[in-house]
């Protein structure tokens, strides 16, 4: 299970790696965040800040500021600077990768999916890490891999996963000891 919400999902990673105390004090902070004490929401703005959800920072800062945590204003700023600037650099990036992919260099093409899932266009995103697997590209063929998966398409799922391992250019025998033998084609 994982939430779709992005705090839910943060949570939800924060429970996976760190284990439940810093689950359970990330509770405590949202819970008192919620309740408008800004100093929470600025502590939970630094855990997301250090685990590198900038774009979570960045809205527990805004709250904290508006909760009247002053130190948080500042690096809210800092922060939406930051994204505007980053985001502002992949929107002039794109229009070279397009036409690096359009030409036929599979790497572009793997950075250009990256951006249209940055931009949230997932369908664009799925549909040129297709072309860059095929191409054999195996960056793109982990991340459709893991599309698959996350959709419940265990085997095609798998098939992705080991096809980018040979692209890696792993040996069967690496492959096999690290996913078990082989699976039947149909």
């Amino acid at each position: 299970y994982m939430p779709h919400d992005s705090i839910g999902r943060f949570i939800y990673k924060i429970e996976k790696y760190f284990g439940m105390d810093k689950a359970s004090k990330i509770a405590k902070f949202q819970s008192n965040c919620d309740k408008g004490f800004g100093e929470f929401c600025f502590k939970l703005g630094e855990i997301a800040r250090r685990d590198k959800n900038l774009f979570i920072a960045e809205n527990y800062y805004q709250l904290a500021c508006r909760y009247g945590n002053t130190g948080s204003c500042r690096k809210h700023e800092k922060a939406l600077e930051a994204r505007l600037d980053f985001e502002k650099d992949l929107r002039r990036k794109k229009t070279r990768l397009i036409a690096k992919c359009d030409g036929g260099e599979y790497g572009s093409c793997a950075t250009l999916s990256y951006v249209e899932q940055y931009f949230g266009n997932h369908q664009e995103a799925q549909k040129i890490d297709s072309m860059a697997c095929e191409m054999g590209y195996p960056a793109s063929c982990l991340s459709l891999s893991k599309i698959y998966f996350d959709n419940g398409n265990f085997i095609e799922a798998e098939k992705l996963k080991r096809k980018a391992q040979n692209l890696f250019g792993l040996k069967s025998t690496v492959i096999e000891k690290i996913n078990g033998p082989d699976l039947p084609s149909h």
